[in-house]
């Protein structure tokens, strides 16, 4: 099925569902219907594939703390013990080089940014958050390169998620949710990572 639509109208009603010029594999709930999608802006019409209702890993449970895992085996065998199983953490999720994290954290100050992270707006102000002892509420965006230069496994997807935000506080939102794919920034599909209480 080919859809002619806005850009902006697409992501508003298929947030979390685009799939830019990448395949997702996973556990979903429910069987994922694919279909064609083309986005005409008016100058350029480009054509997507859209999975619908895939949960990208939220069914793992994990919470997110300042622990450093020096290697995915090491993360890989903590997630596995939390969850008291096995999971699919060598199942290929993103047959995509690059992707681009997005997420929101508490800092003190851009001292504690890693090198691959910048606010996610570029025309963001470090306001204090009144309810976080005068930490600052930022959206964060990093680039990442997969390990093997081509795809991210489950395990790799999740361990790179939980180093980035080592450094960060998540206020009451420490524990998993899962990644919803969001938009395409520069070629490169942007991944959010959810939090919950």
């Amino acid at each position: 099925m080919t859809v002619e639509v806005n850009k902006a109208q697409t992501i508003t009603h298929h947030a979390g569902v685009l799939v830019c010029g990448m395949i997702f594999r996973g556990r979903p709930r429910v069987a994922p219907r694919l279909h064609r999608l083309s986005l005409n802006n008016g100058e350029e019409s480009r054509v997507f594939t859209v999975l619908r209702k895939v949960p990208m890993l939220d069914d793992i449970r994990w919470e997110f703390g300042s622990r450093r895992y020096l290697s995915l085996e090491q993360f890989v065998t903590e997630v596995s013990r939390v969850n008291k199983s096995a999971w699919p953490h060598d199942e290929i999720v993103m047959n995509n080089p690059k992707v681009a994290f997005e997420y929101s954290a508490l800092i003190s100050s851009l001292d504690e940014l890693l090198p691959c992270e910048y606010l996610a707006h570029a025309d963001a102000v470090l306001r204090p958050d009144p309810t976080a002892d005068g930490l600052f509420s930022v959206d964060i965006r990093a680039e990442i390169m997969a390990t093997n230069r081509t795809s991210f496994s489950a395990g790799e997807l999740l361990w790179i998620a939980h180093s980035l935000q080592a450094n960060k506080r998540l206020g009451d939102h420490p524990r998993f949710a899962g990644f919803e794919i969001a938009d395409e920034h520069s070629g490169v599909p942007a991944v959010t990572i959810t939090t919950a209480a």
